[in-house]
């Protein structure tokens, strides 16, 4: 009886085609032969591949010209083909003594880029003057906040923004001194995110020079910082009106457009770094 025992199936120079399939080309290590010595290739046509899922024959070819023994490795001939993410495959290797059969299946798609893979998204309404908003359970450290804010009395000259901040992984903190509303999106990734910072920083009154503020390391070329609102009482709209920046690997900074404004200016932040 002959028989050929396959070891594995190599999936080589695996490159993106679209979301659902791949250009990759197959090798085969034999573990063992029983009954013959060797498969001889020689002439390039004795050893037929076939590639097979459930729909039928994806690619059929040649094995390159060679003599495979026990360990050896058996390249399919001819350039990439594509293959389908997380499908199951048939290796059929036809030779003078009969088909050899292999099963695999390919790999889960991964995400595109390797980049960031969102797990959950909630969007919050919040109103003057806040306070402890429930949300559903989120890993802190792989979570980020976008927020956006409007006046519902545009005419009242106090009228001022809001700080939102996660406090934990169940509760949004806001605070505002008069009435706005406040819409935020609560992001929460499943992967790519090595950390999150957050806090409230305030810029004092009367204070002419941007105000910096350390943080933990991260990659700026992997960085992002958010403003997630301001909170000022103040009848001057510069004193809303803050920018916010990372200055390097240890530092934010922020620059309010009225530093001779007689309240202290309050604003919450984020840094998330990207792995």
């Amino acid at each position: 009886m002959k028989r050929l025992l396959i070891l594995t199936i190599f999936l080589l120079l695996i490159s993106l085609v679209s979301a659902s399939s791949f250009q990759t080309t197959v090798e085969l290590k034999i573990s063992s032969l029983t009954g013959v010595s060797e498969l001889d290739n020689s002439d390039g046509t004795s050893l037929l591949i076939t590639i097979i899922n459930s729909t039928g024959v994806v690619v059929s070819r040649n094995a390159a010209a060679g003599v495979y023994k026990a360990g050896s490795i058996i390249p399919i001939t001819g350039e990439k083909f594509n293959l389908d993410y997380a499908t199951d495959y048939t290796y059929n290797l036809s030779t003078d003594y009969g088909d050899f059969l292999y099963y695999f299946s390919t790999p889960a798609e991964p995400a595109v880029g390797g980049g960031a893979v969102i797990k959950s998204i909630q969007q919050v309404t919040i109103q003057a003057p806040g306070g402890q908003i429930t949300i559903n359970e989120v890993n802190p450290d792989k979570t980020m906040l976008i927020c956006s804010f409007s006046l519902l009395s545009p005419s009242n000259p106090q009228s001022t923004y809001f700080t939102v901040e996660l406090t934990n992984s169940t509760t949004l903190s806001a605070s505002s001194f008069s009435n706005v509303i406040g819409k935020i999106m609560v992001v929460e990734y499943e992967s790519g995110v090595k950390s999150v910072q957050r806090g409230i920083l305030t810029l004092p009154r009367y204070q002419d020079t941007p105000a910096e503020y350390v943080i933990n390391p991260v990659n700026v070329n992997k960085s992002l910082v958010f403003q997630c609102g301001v909170r000022v009482y103040s009848s001057f709209p510069d004193q809303r009106t803050v920018t916010l920046h990372l200055k390097d690997s240890t530092h934010i900074e922020a620059n309010r457009g009225d530093y001779q404004g007689s309240s202290n200016s309050y604003l919450s932040w984020e840094v998330i770094e990207f792995e």
